[in-house]
């Protein structure tokens, strides 16, 4: 009786590892939440500056501002421009680069919250938090003789009233950014017409 060694079966061969589509790709980075569309003009970036500035004094572009020197742009060529946006009451700014490409330029925008009102919302609701619920309750045991002098019976309705007002605010300040996203459109929408822009 003859010893038969059994042969080992070969490993199923493996499915070739598709190669990465590279087209779809992005050839960026993911776009800042307030990032806007970037706008290509024929024009040099001195006369876009100077079409926007024209549009400006004819009340399209509030509180316009040309701020090349302020920013310290790296290109002799780049302009930069600063315009409001309207949202009552958390209004923002419109912030635009004017690049050089080409024989034409490059316009790219960013829009950016305004932390003037925001912070004295946030002021205002943590002085009323404290030293707000002290002071309620010192006026209310001096004031009136019926009112049980203990602060922490104060604080049991005076914070949870305080906090009410979150929603409120909150509510208030995702109107004002839709507000804010309406003229923004509207302010691009000038500004592409101005300088013969395209996206």
């Amino acid at each position: 009786m003859s010893n038969l060694t059994p042969t080992a079966e070969p490993p199923p061969a493996m499915p070739p590892t598709p190669a990465p589509d590279t087209a779809a790709a992005p050839l960026s980075g993911p776009t800042p939440p307030h990032a806007l569309p970037a706008l290509l003009s024929p024009l040099d970036p001195p006369t876009a500056m100077e079409r926007l500035g024209a549009l400006a004094k004819r009340g399209k572009l509030p509180g316009f501002e040309d701020r090349s020197e302020a920013e310290l742009v790296s290109h002799s060529e780049t302009h930069a421009f600063r315009s409001l946006i309207f949202g009552n009451p958390y209004d923002r700014e419109l912030l635009g680069t004017i690049s050089p490409v080409g024989e034409g330029s490059k316009i790219e925008l960013e829009s950016r919250l305004l932390r003037k009102f925001p912070t004295i919302v946030i002021v205002v609701m943590v002085l009323a938090l404290w030293p707000g619920v002290w002071l309620t309750d010192s006026m209310l045991a001096t004031y009136f003789s019926w009112y049980p002098n203990n602060f922490w019976i104060t604080a049991a309705w005076y914070l949870p009233l305080t906090l009410l007002c979150i929603p409120v605010l909150w509510k208030q300040f995702k109107k004002s950014e839709a507000g804010c996203a309406a003229e923004t459109s509207e302010l691009l929408k000038k500004i592409a017409t101005a300088i013969n822009a395209s996206k």
